[in-house]
Protein backbone atom coordinates (compact mmCIF):
# COMPACT_ATOMS: atom_id res chain seq x y z
CA UNK A 1 0.00 0.00 0.00
CA UNK A 2 0.98 3.64 -0.58
CA UNK A 3 0.52 5.88 1.84
CA UNK A 4 0.90 10.02 0.15
CA UNK A 5 1.59 12.04 3.22
CA UNK A 6 1.50 15.91 3.60
CA UNK A 7 2.51 18.09 5.86
CA UNK A 8 1.65 22.04 6.49
CA UNK A 9 3.71 24.99 8.25
CA UNK A 10 1.75 23.86 11.47
CA UNK A 11 2.56 20.32 11.84
CA UNK A 12 6.65 21.25 10.78
CA UNK A 13 6.75 24.37 13.19
CA UNK A 14 7.70 22.02 16.52
CA UNK A 15 9.79 19.64 14.37
CA UNK A 16 11.96 23.20 13.21
CA UNK A 17 11.50 24.28 16.84
CA UNK A 18 13.41 21.17 17.94
CA UNK A 19 16.02 20.98 15.40
CA UNK A 20 17.05 24.56 15.85
CA UNK A 21 17.53 23.50 19.49
CA UNK A 22 19.24 20.33 18.53
CA UNK A 23 22.06 21.69 16.50
CA UNK A 24 22.28 24.83 19.17
CA UNK A 25 23.43 22.39 21.64
CA UNK A 26 25.80 20.54 19.13
CA UNK A 27 27.59 23.42 17.18
CA UNK A 28 30.07 25.53 18.87
CA UNK A 29 30.03 29.35 18.41
CA UNK A 30 32.61 31.93 19.32
CA UNK A 31 30.65 34.22 21.71
CA UNK A 32 27.35 31.55 22.55
CA UNK A 33 27.06 29.04 25.61
CA UNK A 34 26.40 25.88 24.16
CA UNK A 35 22.31 25.46 23.53
CA UNK A 36 21.79 29.29 23.67
CA UNK A 37 22.45 30.37 20.14
CA UNK A 38 19.95 32.16 18.60
CA UNK A 39 18.39 30.84 14.93
CA UNK A 40 19.63 33.26 13.40
CA UNK A 41 23.23 32.64 14.53
CA UNK A 42 23.06 28.97 12.95
CA UNK A 43 20.90 30.05 9.99
CA UNK A 44 23.97 32.07 9.15
CA UNK A 45 26.88 28.82 10.21
CA UNK A 46 25.36 25.87 8.82
CA UNK A 47 22.78 27.75 6.14
CA UNK A 48 19.11 27.84 6.20
CA UNK A 49 18.62 24.79 3.76
CA UNK A 50 20.96 22.28 6.23
CA UNK A 51 18.43 23.37 9.48
CA UNK A 52 15.22 22.63 7.14
CA UNK A 53 16.91 19.42 5.69
CA UNK A 54 17.77 18.24 9.12
CA UNK A 55 14.21 19.03 10.24
CA UNK A 56 13.05 17.24 7.47
CA UNK A 57 15.33 13.82 8.08
CA UNK A 58 14.18 14.09 11.87
CA UNK A 59 10.73 14.57 11.69
CA UNK A 60 9.78 12.13 8.76
CA UNK A 61 9.49 9.09 11.22
CA UNK A 62 7.02 11.47 13.29
CA UNK A 63 5.36 12.43 10.58
CA UNK A 64 4.94 8.89 9.19
CA UNK A 65 3.45 7.89 12.35
CA UNK A 66 0.93 11.24 12.06
CA UNK A 67 0.00 10.06 8.41
CA UNK A 68 -0.50 5.95 9.89
CA UNK A 69 -2.44 7.06 12.51
CA UNK A 70 -4.80 9.46 10.29
CA UNK A 71 -5.07 6.38 7.79
CA UNK A 72 -6.28 4.03 10.11
CA UNK A 73 -3.55 1.21 8.55
CA UNK A 74 -1.99 -1.32 10.56
CA UNK A 75 1.82 -1.48 9.11
CA UNK A 76 3.60 -4.89 9.07
CA UNK A 77 6.92 -3.46 7.93
CA UNK A 78 9.06 -0.43 7.76
CA UNK A 79 8.43 1.73 4.89
CA UNK A 80 10.10 2.77 1.78
CA UNK A 81 9.75 6.48 1.97
CA UNK A 82 10.07 8.79 -0.90
CA UNK A 83 9.90 12.35 -0.57
CA UNK A 84 7.93 14.23 -3.42
CA UNK A 85 7.95 17.87 -2.89
CA UNK A 86 9.60 20.20 0.01
CA UNK A 87 8.62 23.32 0.16
CA UNK A 88 11.07 26.22 1.04
CA UNK A 89 11.18 29.63 2.87
CA UNK A 90 7.88 30.69 3.71
CA UNK A 91 5.85 27.93 1.94
CA UNK A 92 7.33 25.30 3.95
CA UNK A 93 5.46 21.84 3.49
CA UNK A 94 6.82 18.68 2.79
CA UNK A 95 5.21 15.26 0.39
CA UNK A 96 6.12 12.08 0.50
CA UNK A 97 4.88 8.82 -0.05
CA UNK A 98 5.01 5.89 1.90
CA UNK A 99 5.34 2.09 0.57
CA UNK A 100 4.65 -0.74 3.41
CA UNK A 101 2.94 -3.60 4.12
CA UNK A 102 -0.42 -3.50 6.23
CA UNK A 103 -2.15 -5.82 7.65
CA UNK A 104 -4.66 -7.64 5.80
CA UNK A 105 -8.47 -7.98 7.18
CA UNK A 106 -9.48 -11.40 7.12
CA UNK A 107 -12.93 -12.27 6.68
CA UNK A 108 -14.59 -15.79 7.49
CA UNK A 109 -17.43 -16.85 5.88
CA UNK A 110 -19.83 -19.95 6.29
CA UNK A 111 -18.05 -21.34 10.01
CA UNK A 112 -21.14 -22.07 11.60
CA UNK A 113 -22.06 -24.87 9.67
CA UNK A 114 -18.80 -26.35 10.61
CA UNK A 115 -19.13 -29.34 13.56
CA UNK A 116 -15.69 -30.16 15.51
CA UNK A 117 -15.44 -33.19 17.80
CA UNK A 118 -14.13 -31.97 21.52
CA UNK A 119 -11.35 -33.53 23.44
CA UNK A 120 -12.24 -35.36 26.41
CA UNK A 121 -10.69 -34.22 29.22
CA UNK A 122 -8.16 -36.40 31.27
CA UNK A 123 -8.79 -36.26 35.13
CA UNK A 124 -5.60 -36.20 37.24
CA UNK A 125 -3.90 -39.71 37.90
CA UNK A 126 -2.96 -40.20 41.88
CA UNK A 127 0.43 -39.28 41.36
CA UNK A 128 -0.06 -36.22 39.60
CA UNK A 129 -2.75 -35.60 42.79
CA UNK A 130 -0.34 -36.39 45.20
CA UNK A 131 1.99 -33.62 43.76
CA UNK A 132 -0.11 -31.25 43.78
CA UNK A 133 -1.05 -31.97 47.63
CA UNK A 134 2.05 -32.12 49.51
CA UNK A 135 3.98 -28.82 51.07
CA UNK A 136 7.28 -27.95 49.14
CA UNK A 137 10.40 -28.23 50.82
CA UNK A 138 13.36 -26.29 50.13
CA UNK A 139 15.23 -30.14 49.24
CA UNK A 140 12.25 -30.79 46.99
CA UNK A 141 12.51 -27.34 45.18
CA UNK A 142 16.55 -27.59 45.01
CA UNK A 143 16.28 -30.69 43.27
CA UNK A 144 12.95 -29.03 40.61
CA UNK A 145 15.31 -26.39 39.87
CA UNK A 146 18.61 -28.18 39.59
CA UNK A 147 20.10 -25.79 41.31
CA UNK A 148 22.82 -25.75 44.74
CA UNK A 149 21.79 -24.64 48.33
CA UNK A 150 23.71 -21.51 49.32
CA UNK A 151 27.06 -22.28 50.39
CA UNK A 152 27.23 -19.03 52.55
CA UNK A 153 24.60 -17.00 54.01
CA UNK A 154 25.30 -13.60 55.61
CA UNK A 155 22.93 -11.38 57.74
CA UNK A 156 23.78 -8.04 59.13
CA UNK A 157 21.07 -6.03 61.56
CA UNK A 158 22.08 -3.09 63.61
CA UNK A 159 19.52 -1.23 66.00
CA UNK A 160 19.43 2.31 67.47
CA UNK A 161 17.89 3.92 70.38
CA UNK A 162 17.83 7.87 71.43
CA UNK A 163 21.05 8.05 68.19
CA UNK A 164 23.14 5.26 70.05
CA UNK A 165 23.63 2.20 68.53
CA UNK A 166 22.28 -0.10 71.14
CA UNK A 167 23.02 -4.03 69.77
CA UNK A 168 24.63 -5.00 66.41
CA UNK A 169 23.82 -8.64 65.59
CA UNK A 170 25.72 -11.05 62.98
CA UNK A 171 25.37 -14.13 61.69
CA UNK A 172 27.08 -16.78 59.41
CA UNK A 173 25.52 -19.99 58.21
CA UNK A 174 28.44 -22.77 57.69
CA UNK A 175 28.55 -24.34 54.28
CA UNK A 176 25.81 -27.33 54.22
CA UNK A 177 25.93 -30.79 52.39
Amino acid sequence: MTLRVEAGPEDLAEIIEQTYKDLGSKVKVPGFRTGKIPKQVIDSHLGADYVRSEAVKNGLPTLYVMGVMDAGIVPVSDPEINIIEAGEDEDVHIVFEAKVDVKPEVEVKDYKGIELDAPTPRSPTRTSRRRWTRPATASRLSRSLRCAPPRRATTSCSTTRSSARASRWRASRAPTG
